[in-house]
């Protein structure tokens, strides 16, 4: 799945059984996770930077 699915490395994967109630129980707080992750907000200066970082990684 992670393969498959490589340009979404920053979203976290549970595999989980209906069946055995496998990691069921951590479904929630995971989705809870993710929520409050989507309403982190950046400030410009972090994004610059980020931004930075990437343009001189690929500088050759």
């Amino acid at each position: 799945v992670r393969e498959q699915l490589d340009f979404l490395d920053y979203v976290p994967v549970l595999f989980i059984s209906a069946k055995t109630r496998q990691r069921v129980p951590k479904v929630l707080p995971t989705a809870l996770e993710v929520v409050a992750s989507r309403r982190h907000r950046l400030s410009t200066g972090e994004v610059n930077q980020v931004l930075q970082d990437a343009y001189n990684a690929i500088q050759v």
